[in-house]
């Protein structure tokens, strides 16, 4: 486990919630509203995939969410 998910509880927080979404965005522009609303709905954390040319840039828009 990497020491920044250590700090920042990230794997706490997928105990707590008990599921993690896997999305695959094909649009850049989808990924924030995505995230918004997973956020919205108690789900802070999602799984991108990365079978589209959008995913890297998708990843980088919603990490800061």
């Amino acid at each position: 486990m990497t020491e920044y998910m250590r700090q920042d509880g990230f794997y706490e927080n997928v105990e707590r919630i008990g599921v993690v979404p896997v999305v695959v965005l094909e649009k850049v522009g989808d990924a924030v509203p995505m995230g918004n609303a997973l956020s919205r709905g108690g789900l802070p954390a999602a799984e991108v995939t990365f079978r589209t040319s959008a995913a890297a840039q998708a990843v980088r828009e919603i990490r800061d969410l």
